[in-house]
Formats: C-alpha cells, sequence, structure tokens
C-alpha cells in the first residue's frame, strides 16, 4: 500500500514538472474600472499569469486575488480610472460556498468618494470583475477583517453582493 501511494505521488510530481508548473500560462480575463468621465464603468482586458496549485481552490483564490489586486493597482489604459480608493490594499482572499470573501485594507473603506454614484461604481467594479470567474456566486466585503457597514444606499452591502448596484 505505501509503494503505491509513493508510486502515485511520483507520478503526479513527474507531471508537474512534465506540464512545467512553472510554466508563463496566462489567462485572459475582464476586470471593469470607471470610464473617462468617472460616471460609468467600462471593462479592460487584461492577462492573469497563472500559477498551478495541487488545490484547485487554492488555484482559484490565487487567480482571484490577482484579479483584485490589477483592480487596486489601476487600468493600463490610460482612459480609465480606478474605482478602488489609493492606499488600498488586499488582505486576503477566500472562497466559500461560492462566496469570494474579500478582505481590504481601512484605505477602501476611508477612501470612499462622497457621491453616493462613485460608491456604487466602485462596488460594482469587483462584482463585474469576479463576476467573470467560474464558480465564483458572490462577493463579500470586509474591511480589516470586519463587514463592511451600509454606504452609497446600499443597506445589504453587509451581506454577499451578487448582483451589481447600479442598474446595467
Amino acid at each position: 500500500m505505501l509503494k503505491t501511494h509513493l508510486l502515485v505521488l511520483a507520478a503526479f510530481g513527474l507531471c508537474l514538472i512534465a506540464n512545467g508548473c512553472d510554466s508563463k500560462d496566462m489567462l485572459e480575463t475582464t476586470v471593469y474600472f470607471l470610464d473617462a468621465n468617472e460616471s460609468s464603468l467600462a471593462p479592460e482586458k487584461c492577462l492573469i499569469e497563472l500559477k498551478y496549485e495541487i488545490s484547485a481552490e487554492k488555484q482559484f483564490v490565487n487567480n482571484v486575488e490577482k484579479g483584485l489586486n490589477i483592480l487596486i493597482k489601476g487600468p493600463g489604459d490610460p482612459k480609465l480610472r480606478r474605482a478602488i480608493p489609493k492606499g488600498t490594499k488586499l488582505l486576503s482572499v477566500s472562497f466559500k460556498d461560492r462566496v469570494v470573501y474579500a478582505d481590504f485594507s481601512k484605505e477602501f473603506r476611508s477612501g470612499l468618494p462622497d457621491d453616493p454614484r462613485r460608491q456604487a461604481l466602485m462596488i460594482d467594479s469587483i462584482v463585474l470583475s469576479l463576476a467573470e470567474w467560474p464558480g465564483a456566486k458572490a462577493v463579500k466585503f470586509l474591511v480589516e477583517g470586519e463587514s463592511l457597514h451600509p454606504f452609497a444606499g446600499y443597506e445589504k452591502i453587509d451581506e454577499p453582493i451578487t448582483d451589481p448596484i447600479l442598474p446595467r
């Protein structure tokens, strides 16, 4: 029995090596930034370098984390604008029961724009970007590990969000 387990592990390891676990496979995804007028969202295609993991869930979380960090960094297109407040950091990402739990630094909350529409656009940029990932049904927003408190006239922001706040 021990030999069988060792053979399976060895075969798995060879498979990873043969498939190039350090290869630079890329995944195209769409993320949403503010348009030039900062009045609506505009899509931007981007490439995410895939990092292969033993667990499909871990690989999913790593890829979602990369996508969120692209949103935080800002767009490549100079005509688009960042929707997430400057200084925001992604503290962690987890995934359970098809809900992505995204925990941001305090700048996410303290940097909220005054305009309720811009606040909604900030949330929608994340919700729409993560909707691109199969398996993600909703996003639960956290700030420093705590549920995000209601804002933008959206009373249920402390629950997982399944749809954009603003009509499309």
